[in-house]
């Protein structure tokens, strides 16, 4: 009886999200994912089960996500837990200190283009190790192996931005700064790198915000949006 039941409320979850049927628009879907932070923190999930309904449906039916989480790699932060969402309701992007390279943007940009998804969240997190190395590298720390450089090197202008703003702040303060200021570039560059992203936004069909992650309480904090609406210049106009 009990897996009858859990059964059938899978079943009216698949119906009733958001991915399906009518699509939401910008301040739903965020609406949406803010509301799910807060049932992950209560620790009353929905989608504690992906049922075989859920599966079959999300094969034949396709996909059609809610959100773009553009995230961390970190194993702490995991996207569809964190905003109690469940299979085929988040399309997300991941890598380490939530950068926006070439490979991500075009990910980004087939979500929103093809998919249709009416919001991006730039997730960064607190204690973030790739913004810690980018800071360490800043003051001069060991020179790091492989690859890691180019990922470093693309944090580095929001460690910059951070000493700047706050150039009081050494350790962890410095660090969760460099992280706050690292979700703001990232959207920015996003924004202005892409015009699938940038038209989609002057539509009003896509919002950007930008968030950040409490590794301890789970706590997300929604920064803002990017970029403010009342800066929006709409291509052609007020020029």
């Amino acid at each position: 009886m009990r897996s009858r039941i859990i059964s059938l409320m899978g079943l009216l979850l698949i119906t009733c999200a958001p991915g399906y049927g009518a699509r939401p628009n910008p301040q739903q879907a965020l609406d949406a994912v803010k509301t799910g932070n807060l049932r992950y923190l209560s620790g009353k999930t929905l989608h504690f089960e992906v049922s075989k309904e859920k599966r079959e449906i999300s094969a034949s039916d396709g996909q059609q996500p809610v959100a773009i989480v553009l995230g961390c790699s970190d194993s702490r932060v995991p996207v569809e837990m964190v905003f109690d969402q469940g299979l085929a309701e988040v399309f997300v992007v991941r890598v380490a200190g939530n950068i926006c390279g070439t490979a991500e943007l075009a990910s980004i940009e087939y979500g929103v283009k093809y998919l249709q998804i009416p919001l991006i969240v730039v997730l960064g997190h607190s204690d973030c190790g790739a913004v810690k190395a980018a800071v360490d590298s800043a003051a001069g720390g060991a020179a790091l192996p492989g690859l890691l450089p180019a990922l470093v090197n693309k944090i580095a202008p929001a460690v910059a931005v951070a000493k700047r703003s706050h150039p009081e702040k050494r350790g962890n303060e410095l660090v969760h700064a460099a992280a706050l200021a690292n979700v703001w570039l990232v959207a920015n560059e996003m924004f202005s790198n892409s015009t699938i992203v940038k038209n989609a936004v002057f539509a009003n069909r896509l919002k950007i915000v930008a968030a950040i992650r409490d590794l301890k309480s789970g706590k997300v904090t929604f920064l803002g949006e990017y970029p403010q609406p009342a800066t929006l210049v709409v291509p052609g106009k007020n020029r």
